[in-house]
């Protein structure tokens, strides 16, 4: 049974500025490097379906010891998200693939607007294919998760801190 989780931050900024910021390939490029991957590739494509972000990297695995003999130590991390516009706001579905490791990740965003800016909801199911230690292993999986979406939230808000601030409308 996978395990899930969520997590919910509050921005000072519209939905469609946060949405502009998490589809531009520069800004995805560079956050992941400073979060210490390697080898980062962004790949931003915009269609009828949406917009398709496909982010390649490697990372240096962070997981506990009895996970790393199944995971690795060192990732090759594939991100997959589709982002579309919803109502006021915008929708991601989202798989995170973990190259040669029994493990997958499965979740859905939203930016809903929020007072004066937006809430950033995001939820996540990690599955390990791994007998006796599954669940162990989700818990540990999904932990880093969790906490590399805390960092993002983090540096998204440094960044969106140097935008000029949007008009009053009059």
């Amino acid at each position: 049974m996978p395990t899930p989780r969520s997590l919910t931050h509050e921005y000072p900024f519209s939905p469609r500025t946060l949405a502009g910021l998490l589809s531009d390939a520069d800004y995805l490029k560079t956050r992941s490097e400073n979060a210490g991957d390697e080898n980062v590739n962004v790949d931003v494509q915009h269609g009828p379906e949406g917009v398709r972000i496909v982010t390649v990297r490697d990372r240096k695995s962070m997981i506990p010891e009895f996970a790393r003999r199944l995971i690795g130590n060192r990732n090759r991390i594939i991100d997959e998200t589709t982002w579309n516009e919803d109502g006021a706001g915008y929708r991601a579905q989202y798989t995170i693939r973990i190259e040669g490791a029994p493990v997958s990740v499965e979740g859905s965003t939203r930016l809903l607007p929020s007072g004066e800016g937006c809430l950033y909801e995001t939820s996540f199911s990690v599955t390990a294919r791994v007998p006796l230690l599954a669940k162990k292993v989700e818990n540990a999986v999904a932990d880093q998760i969790e906490q590399t979406l805390r960092e993002h939230t983090t540096r998204n808000q440094a960044r969106l801190s140097t935008l000029p601030p949007p008009p009053n409308p009059a």
